[in-house]
């Protein structure tokens, strides 16, 4: 299994784009978790997210260094891959 760890701050509408083309086109199961820097102009749009993407676990981020070595230690998966909320994924992916 493959784990990717997404990282978002004030951009929850490119952060939809990036889930919604991972999903799409990824041939195996993968965990999905999002660190996310929350900020009050941004929180009801991350929330509309964090409903549509129930299978994806959203951490919000308080202390970037802690935060993330939670997620890396709360995961089982073989492979760990970071992405960035702007990135969008335009092909069907099949690792091997």
């Amino acid at each position: 299994m493959i784990h990717f760890i997404v990282f978002s701050r004030k951009r929850p509408l490119q952060l939809h784009g990036y889930l919604t083309s991972l999903f799409a086109n990824f041939s195996e199961q993968i965990e999905v978790s999002v660190l996310v820097k929350m900020d009050d102009l941004y929180n009801s749009a991350y929330l509309s997210i964090f409903g549509q993407f129930p299978y994806v676990r959203f951490y919000p981020e308080i202390n970037f260094n802690k935060d993330l070595h939670k997620i890396i230690d709360s995961s089982k998966a073989d492979f760990t891959c970071f992405g960035c909320d702007d990135v969008t994924w335009l092909g069907f992916v099949h690792p091997q």
